[in-house]
């Protein structure tokens, strides 16, 4: 392995938030990393791929609330507003091995929050900062959770190199199915991802008694999508020559010049025909062909 991605169990946060916990306190809970990230990071040399999500209204971080950061503040939700709280944010991450920096639930930051919907140039303003702090400490960001605004905003934003091109991992789902928006991701320079996965068929976790039972395809498309592949079974359970078969001998991912992206002619099979588009029938979401699958293409470039 080369790197550890972290989702949203290892940190502080609070359950009064919008629909789901805000953030809290972006540090280790002592529970998990009793002797803390920076431990894990030192004696396995794995840098961190951590996950964040939006802000509650009682983080410890701001000044309404005893912080040293000016925070807007929603019924529920808050919005940080100054430059220094990411310097701050990205200088203790890098402390612990800090790599990458996933900013997931974006839709929830920015829908229904009074400080992003009052102003024109808050949400804008706070992924600027984010993305200059990040720059500045050679941090590389992820966007999940994202609508297609906040892909279009990356632009301005050299550390976003990857976006989250599908749904959660669910073994039994068709959330690897990223073969269109990956079309979308590439235009704009940007590494589709499709999740973690299980890279066995015999691991049995969170999901009950749920299997997954095409890990290959699983493996085949996170390689295919030129962003991270992500095993996620237990310790001491992943299908090793599986995963192999994603990198070189030195760990290096062996990955295509762009994302396999669904071909047009595939798009197009799927869509109802014009006749059936004119009709009241209940055959009107009939595709034009009897191809049931995506059909992806990718590239690379071999010298010599």
């Amino acid at each position: 392995y080369r790197f550890l991605q972290i989702d949203s169990w290892w940190y502080y946060q609070d359950e009064k938030s919008w629909g789901t916990h805000g953030i809290k306190n972006w540090t280790a809970k002592p529970d998990i990393f009793p002797n803390g990230l920076d431990y894990v990071y030192n004696h396995t040399k794995w840098p961190y791929v951590a996950h964040n999500r939006f802000w509650s209204n009682n983080t410890d971080y701001a000044k309404q609330n005893g912080g040293h950061f000016k925070f807007c503040m929603d019924d529920k939700k808050s919005f940080p507003l100054e430059q220094r709280f990411w310097d701050f944010l990205f200088d203790y991450g890098k402390s612990w091995g800090l790599y990458v920096y996933e900013q997931d639930w974006l839709i929830g930051e920015d829908d229904m929050n009074h400080c992003t919907l009052s102003s024109a140039t808050n949400a804008r303003t706070w992924l600027l900062q984010m993305g200059k702090s990040a720059h500045e400490r050679g941090i590389y960001i992820q966007y999940c959770m994202e609508s297609s605004r906040f892909v279009l905003q990356s632009v301005e934003i050299p550390q976003v190199t990857q976006v989250r091109a599908s749904e959660d991992y669910k073994p039994g789902s068709d959330q690897w199915r990223i073969g269109i928006t990956s079309i979308f991701g590439d235009a704009l320079a940007l590494a589709p991802l499709k999740d973690n996965f299980w890279s066995n068929r015999s691991e049995i976790g969170r999901y009950g008694t749920q299997v997954e039972e095409y890990p290959d395809l699983q493996a085949a498309v996170s390689t295919l999508s030129t962003a991270s592949v992500l095993p996620s079974d237990s310790m001491f359970t992943p299908n090793v020559s599986l995963i192999l078969k994603s990198v070189r001998a030195d760990g290096m991912l062996l990955k295509p010049d762009s994302p396999a992206k669904m071909t047009d002619n595939a798009i197009i099979s799927q869509l109802p025909s014009p006749c059936s588009l004119s009709s009241s029938s209940s055959s009107s979401s009939t595709p034009t062909s009897n191809i049931i699958g995506d059909i992806w293409i990718s590239h690379s470039y071999v010298s010599g």
